[in-house]
């Protein structure tokens, strides 16, 4: 037989020799020319303890290949492995993922298999599900989405090395506590509060971010502090995407969700002390002035004395804790 491109084997020679040749001679184990497929082949082998063509001589394996026969799914595998697998190994060559997504869906097959329980929290949920819970949060607060997806992408691949490891080690701990912070911070509030506190969210998720960096330099894992990179277009982003919603909002949309008159006054104190709050831009600045202006007149409620001492809830801190008032 002979290979063409457009139809495949035909009978010519028997010196034909497929794309996926097997290479070795003597006591030298046969291996597969192809990275992918001989990484597919390697994972079986690993899974079944057994060469995966052992039992099979070499002409066996070529007529496989000569028909598009895939090799049988291997009884160890689940169906999530061998759809990876399957992939990896596909007859032809065209049907196979690149030796860059082989990887990359490694990983992501590694993340959904591995868990621990979260037992600090009730009913002890599993730290997938909790992972996944930030993620749909996320979504729910589009000014801060790509901050706190920066910080769930590092939690993400850090998750593999750390949920093997035992409850008290402090690796682990220090893992959860950044969860648990974290999971406060995607709490959802209304837009009036959120204004409010952006330079506080800002401020906490750099200061988990860092602790991130420290636990993953104890758990060994390199990684490319690309998050601190982008660390200043995130927060323009933040600015611009408050900046869209408040014009787009109503006064009653901005106090939505917040419950009865002392919590729009709550709000409205917070939001005013947060305007003289050092570091912000003047862009910023003149927003919330702007904000304040619009919802205090919208309330009836001009004239508000605000306190020297008053401090918002969400800004006290116990030992790294956040303590929450509902």
């Amino acid at each position: 037989v002979s290979w063409t491109e457009d139809r495949g084997p035909e009978p010519r020679s028997v010196a034909w020799t497929p794309r996926e040749k097997l290479l070795g001679a003597g006591d030298e184990l046969p291996w597969f020319e192809s990275d992918v497929y001989y990484l597919g082949m390697t994972i079986i082998e690993a899974m079944t303890q057994e060469p995966p063509f052992g039992a099979m001589n070499e002409e066996k394996i070529m007529d496989m290949i000569i028909i598009g026969e895939h090799y049988p799914k291997p009884k160890e595998a689940t169906d999530d492995e061998w759809s990876l697998i399957s992939q990896l190994c596909a007859v032809h060559m065209e049907d196979r993922i690149s030796l860059e997504e082989a990887i990359d869906e490694i990983y992501k097959l590694q993340r959904r298999e591995i868990n621990f329980p979260v037992e600090s929290l009730e009913e002890s949920p599993s730290s997938r599900k909790l992972l996944a819970s930030i993620t749909a949060k996320c979504e729910r607060i589009p000014e801060n989405e790509k901050l706190f997806r920066r910080l769930l992408e590092r939690l993400e691949r850090l998750h593999i090395a750390v949920a093997p490891l035992a409850a008290e080690d402090q690796r682990k701990k220090q893992y959860v506590d950044i969860t648990l912070l974290f999971l406060q911070l995607v709490k959802y509030k209304p837009l009036l509060e959120r204004l409010a506190k952006c330079e506080i969210v800002r401020e906490r998720i750099f200061h988990l971010q860092l602790r991130l960096t420290e636990v993953g330099k104890e758990v060994n894992v390199a990684e490319l502090p690309t998050w601190i990179e982008d660390w200043d277009d995130d927060c323009e982003n933040q600015f611009s995407k408050l900046s869209q919603l408040e014009a787009n909002s109503s006064e009653r949309g901005l106090v939505k969700g917040l419950c009865g008159k002392k919590k729009v006054q709550e709000a409205l104190f917070a939001l005013k002390r947060s305007i003289g709050k050092r570091g912000q831009s003047v862009e910023m600045k003149q927003l919330k002035e702007a904000t304040y202006a619009r919802v205090e007149a919208y309330s009836n409620q001009a004239g508000l004395h605000l306190f020297d001492w008053f401090i918002s809830r969400d800004e006290i801190e116990y030992n790294d804790k956040v303590i929450e008032a509902e």
